[in-house]
């Protein structure tokens, strides 16, 4: 998944360039592929 116009480092909260609701898919997705692929 690529989201565009999002910064590198968009899932570190305590950096400026962190993206709420872009973090927040991205970790939902990350858990779904790894439930997916029995790594959860």
């Amino acid at each position: 998944m690529v989201y565009p116009d999002t910064p590198h480092g968009f899932n570190a909260d305590y950096r400026p360039s962190y993206r709420k609701d872009k973090a927040e898919d991205g970790w939902k997705r990350m858990m779904a592929w790894f439930k997916a692929n029995g790594a959860a």
